[in-house]
């Protein structure tokens, strides 16, 4: 579905599924009224996936070529940089667009239990994890998730 008029756009969120989408809203449920950027204290959830833009250097966290096609690589990208001590803004009255695109071989091979795509990719994001930490000595992020606050 896409939306016709500004006034029918609405946030980003992961599946329709809006606990997905972090940084939206205030504890108590209000909305958030900013005009400045400001800081992102923690993911609700792993599986979150923010577009984000960065400076490019040669310091800056690249995609991991361990995860091709479907499944965890913009996730293992977000967590590398959480991991690297990284803070997220969100940036009032900026906004990008994201273009449909007809479901990849990848995707439909995560999709179907019998090729171990997705497990091999979950097992693959783990033991990514466990060696981001150590490398990080990251006990701690600057952008935790919300449950580890």
């Amino acid at each position: 579905h896409f939306a016709q008029t500004r006034e029918n756009a609405g946030p980003f969120t992961v599946c329709g599924r809006p606990e997905l989408t972090p940084a939206q809203t205030l504890e108590n449920g209000s909305r958030v009224k900013a005009y400045r950027p400001y800081k992102i204290p923690c993911f609700d959830h792993i599986k979150y996936e923010p577009y984000v833009a960065l400076k490019k250097s040669d310091s800056t966290p690249a995609y991991s070529e361990q995860f091709q096609g479907y499944g965890k690589n913009k996730i293992q990208h977000i967590t590398h940089l959480r991991l690297a001590g990284y803070t997220f803004l969100v940036v009032p009255g900026a906004f990008l667009l994201h273009m449909p695109h007809r479901e990849s071989r990848s995707k439909e091979d995560w999709r179907d239990n019998s090729t171990g795509k997705q497990q091999e990719m979950n097992e693959l994001y783990k033991t990514f994890t466990k060696e981001l930490r150590q490398h990080y000595n990251a006990t701690a992020t600057a952008t935790p998730l919300c449950a580890e606050g």
